[in-house]
């Protein structure tokens, strides 16, 4: 199997090892440890440990580096943790985006099951969370999170136990999204409305009677009850891990379950005091909290877009602030330097000889008015969203690339001015528009380029007589029979 990333395409190809996987039992030996080899995978030490399986740093011995191998726990050897693992397998092979863990293989080992992932060089958002942050960062470091669950449910999957153990932080940022073994396909279709078959790991339902899958304390209502759910399940999700990180606590109380549903259903959002977060953020988490989802927010991509408004409004905020605070200091070191400059007390005058004459104080240096400090005004912006319908574009905006060898590009541009946009790609005829759009705005256009189609080889010329006379013997450049052959006159 190649051992390189899939994307959504690649999900099938997965299918037959994925099948193959699924008949052999979960037998991993327990006493794997650091140098023992699992396939061509050389383990180094176990990093994480869940309900499901045991995580390892990992060696690839063939490419030669460093990977993240998820085993199938001893003591889960049963059908159900088997599907589960599958099912995370090829939730992940489906999707292909910066926010959201990448998958390199997946096989046997002695009977069990072992996926191949990206190894993120930092730590769970969980154990991010536990230090103090300003709440602006927090809010983008979520949204990163956000994202890749936005390219989950485009992909047609929900993921159903969206936490902080479940995202990962890297040391550069980096934000992704990983374990998706409850995730589920929505509607049972992948993105071209091709059903997947019956017996695939992601339709097939891992729901009990009296088991609940996901975590309670992040779980939306719908899924406490055993119903049908969809993208808002997860949005529910997203926004208690959200309030929790900016308020050191959980939006509900509960000792169990069901006090829990019931705290929902009253809409009994705690409000802790003495918070710096903004009221017009915790409305928006408020809003995805509620118990219906009908009333939270309809998709990720809208809750995303209220987020990223109320960060967009503090940074504004913060801008003036600063301009406002340079303009008043240099009022105030122009003040200071004429007041150094003014002398303090006139001269004294010299011993008199005879009757001194009155001195004459000299005249006061004039002052001159503090200069008038104008705070430069921000333009306002608004959010350009390009989608091309091949992967190879390349997107320009007013002469500038933004984007290449890509599919899509989210601009953030000036507004209530006309933008040139550009789009070209290998074998397409390039395409240009004009476009404005308005303050705190969001545009999408998407851009469906033609292909270049090849020219039709043109015909030869006759052959013409080497002193310029036409062949009598040949007619539209082909030869003549004889007996039809133009007489010749002398």
């Amino acid at each position: 199997m190649p051992d390189s990333a899939r994307g959504p395409s690649d999900a099938g190809s997965l299918r037959s090892l994925l099948e193959a996987v699924a008949e052999a039992p979960a037998a991993i030996n327990e006493r794997l440890g650091a140098g023992m080899m699992v396939g061509r995978y050389r383990l180094v030490e176990a990093i994480g440990r869940g309900g499901f399986g045991v995580v390892f740093k990992a060696v690839d011995t063939e490419l030669g580096r460093e990977i993240a191998l998820k085993l199938l726990s001893s003591h889960r050897r049963s059908a159900d943790a088997e599907t589960r693992l599958m099912r995370e397998a090829q939730a992940m092979a489906r999707l292909s985006h910066p926010n959201v863990i990448t998958i390199y293989d997946v096989g046997v080992f002695e009977a069990g099951v072992f996926i191949a992932m990206e190894l993120v060089d930092g730590g769970t958002l969980s154990r991010w969370m536990k230090q103090p942050r300003p709440w602006l960062k927090t809010v983008e470091t979520f949204l990163g999170a956000g994202r890749g669950l936005a390219a989950a449910h485009r992909a047609g999957l929900v993921h159903r136990d969206f936490k902080p153990d479940n995202v990962l932080v890297g040391r550069d940022g980096r934000v992704c999204v990983t374990d998706f073994g409850v995730a589920r396909m929505m509607n049972a279709a992948d993105d071209s409305g091709a059903r997947a078959p019956a017996d695939s790991a992601l339709v097939v339902s891992l729901t009990r009677t009296g088991m609940l899958l996901g975590t309670p304390a992040y779980m939306a209502p719908e899924q406490m009850n055993g119903e049908a759910s969809d993208a808002r399940a997860d949005v529910f999700s997203f926004c208690v891990a959200l309030f929790e990180a900016l308020y050191r606590e959980r939006p509900f109380s509960g000792a169990d379950v069901q006090t829990l549903k019931q705290a929902i259903a009253e809409r009994r959002v705690l409000a802790p005091s003495g918070s710096d977060v903004p009221a017009r953020l915790r409305r928006v988490l408020v809003r995805g909290l509620s118990a219906a989802p009908g009333e939270r927010h309809q998709s990720m991509e809208e809750l995303l877009a209220d987020l990223e408004a109320v960060a967009r409004a503090d940074r504004r905020r913060r801008f003036f602030g600063a301009s406002a605070a340079g303009a008043g200091l240099v009022v105030a070191l122009a003040a200071g330097g004429w007041s150094w400059l003014r002398p303090s007390h006139a001269p004294a005058p010299p011993p008199p000889i005879a009757p001194a004459p009155t001195p004459i104080a000299p005249a006061p240096t004039p002052i001159a008015p503090a200069p008038t400090v104008i705070a430069p005004r921000a333009p306002a912006t608004g959010t350009l969203d390009v989608r091309v319908n091949t992967d190879a574009a390349r997107i320009e905006l007013d002469g500038e690339v933004v984007a290449e060898a890509a599919r899509s590009a989210r601009i953030t541009v000036e507004a209530a001015r006309e933008h040139q946009l550009r789009v070209s790609a290998p074998g397409f005829r390039p395409l240009e528009r004009k476009l404005r759009v308005g303050p705190n705005a969001t545009v999408e256009t998407a851009v469906s380029l033609a292909r270049v189609e090849k020219p039709a080889p043109r015909p030869s010329p006759a052959p013409e007589d080497p002193n310029g006379a036409i062949d009598p013997y040949r007619q539209n450049g082909q030869p003549l029979h004889e007996k039809h052959a133009a007489p010749v006159t002398e």
